[in-house]
């Protein structure tokens, strides 16, 4: 039995429902225009989804390369030195600083000034450890860690962040960051697309394909062994073959 989107009007807005009927416009039967419509409602759900995987990846694998890049100037307190916190940025240092005292049990941690010079925290990494707070800063933090403004507290160890990106010099080296941070961005939006439940289907407003090849570009300099993992778990290839085509009439859904 094939379903039609009209169905879903006690699900759905009317201004959803006509965001995938306008799709197919220029479809004349209203019936099957309906039921197309619903395919693409449905198709829109798994590529979401199969991005989602993807995207789950890629955040988790660019954060602990920019840590491996940024570290050795940090150490043994890693994202939680003192120098590294003065250095960022107010948005970013409140976001790391609401992480920390997230964690923090018996203390709160506040950045100050004292006679025009900023206090050390001194936070306490026997009870917050560094990996807790990396584990919960949100997407927005290591997109910014891209920056102009940020890439400095780690770009001198730019090989260990990417060290399959072949660079012959720092001007080389920064179109590549930037390339990284645009690509970021775009998948960051795309993200909170799909959290939102936002439609991703049209291919004049979201390149799907694109920024998954993006994705895979970033990947590839991080480590040929995340590219092989990604290659075994993706289902945006398949998915992609399956979206539901303007006058094509109806498919069948997985």
């Amino acid at each position: 039995m094939a379903f039609k989107i009209s169905e879903l009007h006690t699900l759905l807005s009317q201004a959803r429902i006509e965001t995938y009927l306008s799709y197919f416009k220029d479809e004349d039967d209203l019936s099957l225009k309906d039921m197309q419509a619903y395919e693409l409602y449905i198709w829109n759900i798994q590529i979401s989804a199969a991005l989602l995987e993807v995207i789950s990846l890629y955040e988790v694998a660019l954060r602990n390369a920019i840590i491996n890049a940024l570290e050795p100037s940090y150490m043994p307190y890693s994202i939680l030195h003192d120098r590294f916190i003065r250095a960022l940025k107010p948005e970013a240092r409140e976001e790391l600083l609401r992480i920390v005292n997230k964690l923090s049990s018996h203390k709160t941690y506040k950045f100050h000034f004292t006679n025009g010079r900023s206090q050390p925290l001194k936070i306490d990494t026997n009870e917050i450890s560094p990996g807790k707070v990396v584990a919960e800063l949100n997407f927005i933090f290591w997109e910014n860690m891209l920056s102009q403004t940020h890439r400095e507290r780690w770009i001198s160890h730019f090989n260990k962040a990417f060290p399959n990106a072949c660079i012959s010099s720092p001007d080389e080296r920064d179109l590549i960051v930037n390339e990284i941070h645009n690509i970021t961005t775009r998948v960051r939006y795309l993200r909170n697309r799909i959290c939102h439940h936002e439609p991703i289907f049209d291919e004049n407003k979201i390149d799907l394909i694109s920024v998954f090849n993006e994705i895979k570009q970033v990947l590839c300099y991080i480590s040929p062994e995340i590219t092989e993992i990604l290659g075994q778990l993706e289902r945006i290839s398949q998915t992609i073959l399956r979206k539901p085509q303007k006058g094509k009439g109806l498919r069948e859904i997985p």
